[in-house]
């Protein structure tokens, strides 16, 4: 690259001042490359274009004289020849003036491409009926190739310049590209800090709140407000106890006394006693659970119940089959007595339980710690979320402070290839990054 503009421009006077330029300015230095290659190339151009311009206005004449012109006389040719020159004239002039009718654009590129295609268009004319009036009018035709060489050299002069401006140019967009790099690093960067000054303010207040909200829930955790409740809580969990007890003990009544009522009821439908049978089955499907039993009337109702379950067990031998069931019904209050001792027991607790209950549910402490659990969390949650933000900005500050001093040298090789000069190109690009990985000596700053 380093020899393009030499090729464009000729040789520069060889600097061994560095040129410094500041970050900002390499866009506007780089413009001004550019622009030095875009008027070369223009002026080139020009000049070359009022060369052609003349080229083809002397061979539309060339092809303009040729067109009026009658095979010599005096040249000895065959007649297939003369037919063929004959026929070959006009189209031979209407190829070239339709190839001539070209119109040269000032764009170095566009202009290239339009001398290249008046040359291959008169070059594939002269292959065609050109190479037979050649041989009829020597003098002519090489008088018009004459013509074409001048656009020729005009062109492989232009095209060896052409290569390098391009490659010039996309050197000059590569660089700005990577100026642009570096400069969006560098903002980038300053954003990353002050979010870094910030998250660290927003972590730090945070902290504060994390451990005000810790010992607000300690406070209440420890409190007596709290022991009380825990003591209403294991109360309540002994009394809750003591019910599934009461309710065993229920069951295991319900259950010892069953075979008997089932079977005195069978031996009731038997004998025809129909309303024995009725009383003794409502009666035993009414010992559900100790809540469910209305103890008046369940008393009324054993005792009214008594003397026919009785009067069935003696008439009926296995209604009664064991001492236990013998000694449930021995006499008319053994039974209704174990009965209501257990319901008595259950009301007394579930009274009592429900008191608890009642007295648990209206502590605002259980409500309070759960408030302030909720409030640790939520500072917590945040907390952990600020802390993640805040690693990765400082994991992509360390990664852009080591890459952007590597991109700085970059581009501090692609200015020195454009400056087209020995000594080097120094950018100065704001701190962190004032030095890039490899440090140059620093001089007062040269004007290009």
């Amino acid at each position: 690259m380093a020899g393009f503009l030499k090729s464009i421009f000729g040789k520069k006077e060889e600097s061994l001042d560095p040129l410094e330029l500041g970050l900002m300015e390499v866009p506007a230095w780089l413009d001004a490359r550019e622009q030095e290659i875009h008027e070369g190339l223009d002026n080139m151009v020009l000049a070359s274009r009022e060369r052609a311009l003349a080229a083809i206005a002397i061979l539309k004449a060339q092809v303009g004289v040729l067109a009026s012109l009658q095979p010599p006389t005096d040249q000895v040719m065959s007649p297939k020849l003369r037919r063929v020159v004959e026929q070959g004239i006009p189209r031979f002039v209407a190829a070239m003036e339709k190839t001539l009718d070209t119109r040269l654009s000032t764009v170095p590129g566009e202009y290239y491409d339009d001398c290249v295609g008046i040359i291959a268009g008169t070059a594939k004319n002269m292959k065609g009926p050109g190479r037979y009036i050649a041989s009829v009018y020597p003098r002519e035709m090489k008088e018009i190739r004459a013509s074409l060489d001048i656009i020729g050299r005009d062109v492989n002069a232009l095209g060896k310049r052409l290569g390098p401006a391009r490659t010039e140019e996309e050197a000059i967009a590569s660089a700005r590209a990577a100026a642009s790099v570096i400069e969006a690093a560098i903002a980038e960067l300053g954003l990353l800090e002050q979010n870094e000054t910030e998250l660290v303010g927003v972590i730090g207040r945070e902290n504060a709140d994390l451990k005000m909200a810790q010992e607000t829930l300690a406070g209440l955790t420890d409190g007596d407000e709290n022991k009380a409740f825990d003591a209403l809580s294991a109360e309540i969990s002994g009394l809750e106890e003591k019910e599934r007890g009461v309710t065993g003990e229920f069951e295991q009544l319900r259950s010892r006394s069953a075979n008997v009522f089932r079977k005195a009821v069978h031996a009731a439908e038997s004998d025809g006693d129909a309303a024995s049978a009725a009383a003794i089955e409502e009666f035993h499907a009414s010992l559900t659970t100790p809540a469910a039993i209305d103890l008046g009337k369940t008393v009324a109702q054993y005792h009214a119940l008594y003397l026919p379950l009785i009067a069935l067990t003696k008439k009926h031998e296995g209604i009664v089959k064991n001492r236990d069931e013998e000694e449930l019904f021995s006499d008319p209050d053994h039974f209704i007595a174990l009965l209501t001792a257990l319901c008595g027991r259950w009301e007394e607790n579930s009274a009592r339980l429900q008191d608890l209950r009642e007295r648990r549910a209206a502590s605002p402490v259980n409500r309070q710690i759960a408030e302030a659990e909720k409030a640790v969390h939520v500072i917590e949650v945040r907390k952990a979320l600020d802390e993640k933000l805040l690693s990765e900005a400082r994991e992509t500050m360390e990664t852009l402070k080591a890459e952007t001093p590597v991109r700085l040298d970059d581009l501090q090789a692609m200015l020195t290839a454009i400056r087209n000069e020995d000594a080097p190109v120094i950018v100065h690009a704001p701190a962190p990054f004032s030095e890039s990985k490899e440090a140059h000596t620093t001089t007062q700053p040269k004007a290009v």
